[in-house]
């Protein structure tokens, strides 16, 4: 089984400073700041006769996971990728991972209960730790029956300002009624100079139109510009609080 490493032993970055922007939406709800924050995405790839049993083993025991640290959202791939599942955790510091991580390991009801039986089902697991780009802030969603995109843009090093600065043009119009930008953030360890963004819609044919008839297309980007680009299509879980 290849399991990738943890970084265990990374530089923090400068403090990222936040400008705080007048977003509001029925739905969509800002979070206090994105400075003190980094997240880790985490992708599991699971045996295909074991992702309903995976499923419900974390509905199930997913609380003693949480009792350690924030979780953004949980979801199943749809699209872009088949039989996984992607979760964003929350962390203050590097420091509150080490710590949370070294609990985990010592908690035998989360070891005995979940790991040891888990463990089994997967194919590979994957993380990439990033920080939310200071210009936008995390959003969150209370409406149930999206779909969400996650979007990864690349660049090389020397032009990944010039990157930032096009994504920041095309998603300024976000957080009024037609936006769906839940959070942008930029890789700290796993792929680097690259982009994730995470977007939500009501249906993937709302998704079609939006992407259509707005210009935050990301495919309007120029090669350039840009190395590489991904798209995911995901089902947020019934206990994923982003729903």
């Amino acid at each position: 089984m290849a399991l990738s490493a943890c970084f265990r032993r990374s530089r923090l970055p400068r403090q990222l400073i936040v400008q705080l922007s007048r977003q509001s939406n029925h739905h969509l709800h800002t979070s206090d700041t994105n400075s003190q924050k980094m997240y880790e995405l985490r992708t599991y790839s699971i045996q295909p006769a074991e992702f309903g049993s995976f499923i419900k083993l974390t509905q199930e025991q997913i609380h003693l996971r949480t009792s350690h640290s924030k979780l953004l959202g949980y979801w199943t791939s749809d699209l872009g990728g088949l039989n996984e599942v992607v979760h964003i955790w929350e962390y203050d510091t590097f420091k509150q991972r080490t710590q949370v991580r070294k609990a985990l390991a010592d908690d035998p009801e989360w070891l005995s209960k979940y790991i040891s039986i888990m463990m089994k089902k997967l194919v590979k697991q994957e993380n990439v730790v990033m920080f939310p780009i200071p210009w936008y802030n995390i959003q969150s969603s209370n409406e149930e029956g999206g779909f969400y995109e996650l979007q990864t843009v690349s660049s090389s090093a020397n032009k990944f300002s010039q990157l930032e600065m096009k994504v920041k043009e095309m998603t300024s119009g976000q957080g009024n009624d037609s936006a769906k930008l839940i959070g942008i953030w930029k890789t700290e360890h796993g792929p680097l100079d690259t982009m994730v963004l995470l977007w939500r819609f009501n249906s993937l044919d709302e998704r079609k139109d939006i992407k259509s008839n707005t210009k935050d297309d990301l495919t309007q980007l120029d090669h350039a510009t840009v190395m590489n680009r991904t798209s995911k299509i995901m089902i947020p879980t019934q206990f994923s609080p982003l729903k």
